[in-house]
């Protein structure tokens, strides 16, 4: 069944922007500023639409925190509607890239907010022995945040402020929701049925639209890897809905093919024509069991 497989395997090819790798470049427009290591691009895989990008490696104080308007001012200055170059280390479950910033004149960004005084190392990353030293220099300098005798950093501020989290910042060191622990198992198994006209007719008439209003996007896991497709918006597609996803839902394998990487040809031939399915949902941190029959 064509369809059905498509509505698995092209989630993941048609991700745009969310389809970046940990290295790749991307050059794009900046079109909003949300704090100082919080920017949104212009998605080129869907106009009109944005993406957000999180600074790799550093972490600037929240907009509740004294110093947290003058750093996103602070960037709004330096890239708002400028072309960047983002060099991407990870995607996140909600569809976040976590890159570093290099703007039109060269300069990392990083380092400007680093030597502006703006923003900390980030605390969960490698720390970057030259950009370690920029900071010093701010903190000697007592340069903006320093100016207090003890600045409380980004990270502790939102442990007592868990609503700063709303613009999208994971931790950097692993911007995924957690795999399921090799102990998980199948919390409960559904039985669905599937009118093959029904897909079909749907399918052929909005199959790109329905992807692109589901936000699908590549699921990346903590180790980095590509290991199934995350559909955050499914109740907007009545299709999605009737093959039984909910918000937020990760499809990790469908009759035992793996959703991983971006060349699903060999996985959607193994699928095609069958008239029995069985997927394999992460929900909420546990495994949930979807099986389909098809019908005419």
């Amino acid at each position: 069944m064509r369809e059905l497989v498509g509505v698995w395997t092209c989630v993941v090819l048609t991700c745009g922007w969310a389809m970046a790798v940990p290295g790749e470049l991307l050059t794009t427009k900046v079109t909003a500023v949300l704090d100082g290591n919080t920017l949104e691009i212009a998605d080129a895989a869907h106009p009109g639409q944005s993406v957000k990008v999180v600074l790799y490696g550093v972490d600037c104080p929240e907009l509740g925190q004294r110093s947290g308007g003058e750093a996103r001012d602070y960037v709004n200055t330096l890239c708002l509607g400028l072309t960047v170059t983002i060099q991407t280390h990870r995607v996140s479950k909600a569809n976040t890239v976590l890159g570093e910033v290099t703007l039109p004149s060269g300069v990392d960004l990083n380092r400007r907010l680093l030597e502006r005084g703006l923003a900390w190392l980030a605390s969960d990353v490698p720390s970057d022995p030259e950009l370690a030293e920029v900071e010093q220099q701010a903190r000697a300098a007592k340069r903006g945040l320093w100016q207090e005798s003890n600045p409380t950093p980004p990270w502790e501020y939102r442990k007592s402020h868990p609503m700063t989290q709303s613009a999208g910042v994971a931790p950097q060191s692993g911007g995924t929701a957690p795999p399921p622990s090799s102990k998980a198992s199948a919390t409960g198994q559904t039985a669905i049925q599937v009118s093959r006209s029904a897909v079909e007719q749907a399918w052929d008439a909005h199959g790109i639209e329905m992807l692109a209003a589901s936000g699908a996007v590549p699921y990346v896991d903590a180790s980095g890897v590509m290991a199934g497709a995350l559909v955050p918006r499914a109740s907007a597609v009545p299709l999605a809905r009737q093959l039984g996803l909910r918000d937020g839902d990760v499809v990790l394998s469908v009759n035992g093919v793996t959703l991983k990487g971006l060349d699903l040809t060999a996985a959607a031939k193994e699928l095609e024509n069958k008239t029995q399915y069985r997927a394999e949902i992460l929900r909420g941190g546990a495994i949930v069991v979807l099986n389909y029959s098809v019908t005419k």
